[in-house]
């Protein structure tokens, strides 16, 4: 039968055992001269042996059990990353990045890993950002990565943004009134107005929901953008996608550039939204990380639609 040294039911009694037969040996048996001293006591001959020998078996013992522990904790780790690899496709990761697995949303990208990660709440996934402290001479603005996951119905606006979206589109504010069934004001301009609500509002154009997403999104970003946003369609895992590049100024010196990829996935019901931003100077290193963490996009579980770009 074998016994493990490690559990303290079968550990206690070896060791009190090992204890005595010691003692026996040591006064009985021997004649010890060894002497042990500290500012509490003092051991000298037979006690002085007994006293080397127990520290030393609990030495052993603790070291033992620390290697079980490290062993355990190592074996959890191994199960942790197991765990975490079920129903993730196999993906490449670039040197210097790190994989970003969401699998409440079956998806995945990788992302520099000398940027580091901040965490937001609401449909906003995370935020991914620059080391300010390892910017290159005379970069003074961190380039930004932020990922949002929403559905059409859960994504919202606030009246006072469609308020100020479509006054810039030039749609008249009797007609939002009339269709949204509510007048914007001030008590009211807080009130959130669902996207699938506002489709028809901004005229969003497309024969299927996913290109009237698309061209709606798009409405938006032309409202506030400080000239014509530039447009291409794209994909992402295979995917047909929607590409905006935007200038804003923004009270800064130096205009930031936007660029956003949205994927909307119809099976699922899902809008994916990466959203890449830098100060206009650092324009082709941010599309160039947009390309980048792109290209390792993955999305699983959802039954996607496969399209080609337009």
């Amino acid at each position: 039968m074998n016994i493990k040294p490690s559990n303290p039911i079968v550990a206690i009694p070896m060791l009190v055992g090992l204890s005595l037969i010691t003692a026996l040996v040591l006064f009985g048996l021997l004649d010890s001269s060894g002497f042990v001293e500290n500012k509490y006591f003092e051991f000298g001959g037979a006690a002085a042996g007994f006293i080397v020998t127990i520290t030393m078996l609990h030495r052993w013992y603790s070291n033992m059990v620390k290697a079980d522990v490290d062993k355990l904790r190592k074996e959890n780790e191994n199960l942790k990353n197991t765990l975490q690899t079920i129903n993730v496709p196999p993906f490449s990761k670039p040197d210097g990045y790190i994989p970003f697995i969401d699998h409440e949303h079956s998806m995945l990208f990788c992302y520099p890993e000398i940027w580091k990660k901040q965490p937001i709440a609401l449909n906003i996934q995370s935020m991914f950002s620059e080391n300010p402290n390892k910017l290159t001479p005379g970069d003074k603005v961190p380039g930004r990565f932020v990922l949002a996951v929403s559905s059409p119905g859960q994504k919202s606006y606030s009246l006072k943004e469609v308020e100020i979206s479509t006054t810039q589109l030039g749609i008249p504010v009797e007609e939002v009134n009339s269709k949204l069934g509510v007048e914007i004001s001030e008590k009211t301009e807080n009130l959130q107005v669902p996207m699938e609500v506002l489709l028809e509002i901004f005229g969003a154009s497309g024969s299927s929901k996913t290109e009237k997403i698309y061209d709606m999104n798009y409405q938006m970003f032309k409202s506030i953008s400080d000239e014509e946003p530039y447009r291409e369609y794209i994909l992402v895992n295979g995917i047909k996608s929607l590409l905006i590049e935007t200038k804003l100024q923004m009270g800064q010196i130096e205009p930031l550039v936007q660029i956003i990829v949205i994927t909307y996935i119809e099976a699922a019901d899902l809008i994916y939204s990466f959203i890449f931003s830098d100060n206009l100077s650092d324009r082709d290193k941010a599309d160039m990380m947009r390309k980048q963490i792109i290209s390792t996009v993955q999305f699983w579980n959802n039954e996607p639609q496969q399209a080609q770009a337009a």
